[in-house]
């Protein structure tokens, strides 16, 4: 009897244990896509309102970004002027749902509620993003967000 109970016991704690891990590594990979997503989109807010230079912004673009978001973001640096695109006027990420991740990859479901300012006025709405990061000389950036 009593080492059967210290046996369940123990198998017990080793199964918090467990959820524990698995719930703070879900934890943490949640806060480096915020973290990404947050970076990527105040460096272009600061950008088309004006607050950075086209190169600081290449530069911290660069930084957080890879593969072909990173060559969609630099080619519209260079497409658009500050006066086409609405302005993010503030951005609350809703729900972040870490669908897989491994010592390379984080994929992810972001759901956003954007406010934004274009010619047509205010605008505000939600969309859910499927996201990628990719692991960049040590170091997780943004490969899809769309």
């Amino acid at each position: 009897g009593q080492v059967m109970k210290r046996g369940v016991f123990i198998t017990i704690i080793v199964v918090c244990i467990l959820f524990a891990t698995l719930f703070v590594n879900a934890n943490s990979q949640e806060r480096i896509v915020e973290n990404l997503i947050c970076a990527r989109t105040d460096i272009l807010s600061n950008y088309y309102a004006g607050l950075i230079s086209k190169e600081e912004t290449m530069t911290k673009i660069s930084d957080v970004t890879t593969d072909f978001l990173k060559e969609e973001d630099l080619t519209n640096l260079e497409k658009y002027f500050q006066c086409d695109l609405e302005q993010v006027v503030d951005y609350e990420i809703l729900d972040i749902n870490v669908d897989y991740w491994d010592d390379e990859v984080i994929c992810a479901e972001v759901t956003i509620d954007w406010d934004a300012e274009g010619l047509k006025g205010r605008d505000n709405f939600s969309h859910t993003y499927s996201v990628i990061c990719k692991k960049e000389e040590n170091f997780y950036k943004l490969a899809q967000f769309f």
